[in-house]
C-alpha cells in the first residue's frame, strides 16, 4: 500500500502534487491506516493496481518512476521485458 507522500516521493512531486493526482478527475479508492494512540487524521492508503493506472495517464510512463514506486510500497520488482 502506497501513501501520498510515498507517492510523490517516488515521482519525485510535492505531496500537493500528488494528492492532487490522486484525486482528479475522481478519487481513488483507498483504505485508512489505524489513527496514532494520540488521534489525528488517518493516512490515506492506495493500492499499487490502482495508482498505476492514474500515474502512467499524468505521463509518468518511465521505468524509473514505475519501479520506484514498487519499491516505495514494498512490493516486488519484477519486469516483463
Amino acid at each position: 500500500m502506497l501513501s501520498t507522500s510515498q507517492v510523490g516521493e517516488a515521482l519525485g512531486i510535492s505531496y500537493h502534487a500528488a494528492r492532487r493526482l490522486l484525486n482528479r478527475p475522481y478519487p481513488l479508492p483507498c483504505a485508512f491506516a489505524s489513527p496514532s494512540a494520540k488521534g489525528g487524521g488517518r493516512e490515506k492508503l492506495y493500492a499499487i493496481s490502482v495508482v498505476l493506472p492514474r500515474v502512467k495517464d499524468a505521463g509518468f510512463t518511465d521505468t524509473f518512476y514505475i519501479r520506484s514506486l514498487f519499491k516505495k510500497g514494498n512490493y516486488p520488482w519484477a519486469p516483463t521485458t
